[in-house]
């Protein structure tokens, strides 16, 4: 919680484990153990914005969460708040897992862009833009519909054996009403891609239905958490966007871009898209 760094003490009930451990799911860490006792050993100095959530204990962390993010503090350190348990309801403040406390507040920030992007005029044409961040390649296609959000992850192996060749995809979709239930496919990376979408969107002032395809290769060695999936969608959407009048000529070239890229055929991922689907399926005015 506080302003800048802060001199601390620990004392530990025995040596440090030096032992380091790798896996798929977590960030590296260091060398750990228990911690005996810890303290701070110099004043501890907080932002008044912080000091203000903590101490209001009748305050929702929905709503801390929005006062710190209209004051400057971005998602990281609105996660490490909310994971600590110094935001919320007395009774409901709790620690709880980094990755839960990460989703909470990309979850809740997004959904507050989502109320300010339905006010703004939808886009008139088509948009593509690709991009890629260590490894995590991101083709983003924008539809001129009032909001709509769709996310295919897929794993690219190195070699395929045909261009039709099954990936392991997940996909998760929330129409303009938005989700009921927590994307249980794609999980955090659901939430941390829709909110730099939406950041897009925001600066911009522009409405569109979005499809996004997350292809992850092996260039992706390391995982870094959902830290990754945020900024790589960043790092696309600062991309150069290609316009098209038709649809039809857009799906062409993402096609064509997929294709060069990796050999394989979007088309496989493309079929089962609930937002494709529903943008065939709706009417326009113009049509009566």
């Amino acid at each position: 919680m506080a302003r800048k760094v802060t001199g601390i003490e620990v004392e530990l009930k025995k040596k440090l484990n030096a032992n380091l451990k790798f896996d798929k799911i977590h960030m590296p860490f260091g060398p750990g153990g228990e911690i005996q006792k810890i303290e701070a050993v110099e004043n501890i100095k907080l932002e008044p914005k912080v000091e203000k959530v903590f101490y209001d204990t009748d305050l929702k962390a929905n709503s801390a969460i929005k006062i710190l993010n209209s004051s400057g503090f971005n998602e990281n350190e609105i996660s490490q708040f909310l994971s600590i348990g110094v935001m919320g309801l007395k009774y409901n403040r709790k620690l709880v897992p980094t990755k839960w406390s990460i989703t909470a507040t990309d979850d809740n920030i997004g959904k507050d862009l989502i109320k300010e992007i339905k006010q703004n005029n939808i886009i008139q044409d088509y948009r593509l833009i690709f991009g890629n961040y260590l490894g995590n390649y991101y083709l983003i296609l924008l539809f001129p519909q009032i909001f709509s959000y769709e996310l295919f992850e897929s794993s690219m192996p190195d070699q395929l054996l045909s261009p039709d060749q099954d990936l392991w995809t997940t996909s998760d979709y929330e129409n303009y009403d938005g989700r009921k239930s927590y994307a249980d496919n794609t999980v955090g990376g659901y939430y941390a891609a829709r909110l730099s979408l939406l950041e897009y969107m925001k600066d911009n002032k522009m409405q569109a239905g979005a499809l996004l395809l997350r292809f992850v290769t092996s260039e992706y060695s390391v995982p870094l958490g959902v830290f990754v999936v945020r900024q790589a969608v960043r790092k696309t959407i600062s991309n150069s966007e290609m316009t098209f009048e038709s649809r039809d000529l857009m799906l062409n070239v993402g096609r064509s871009i997929i294709y060069r890229k990796f050999g394989y055929n979007i088309d496989n991922l493309l079929k089962k898209s609930l937002l494709l689907n529903e943008i065939n399926k709706q009417r326009k005015l113009i049509e009566f």
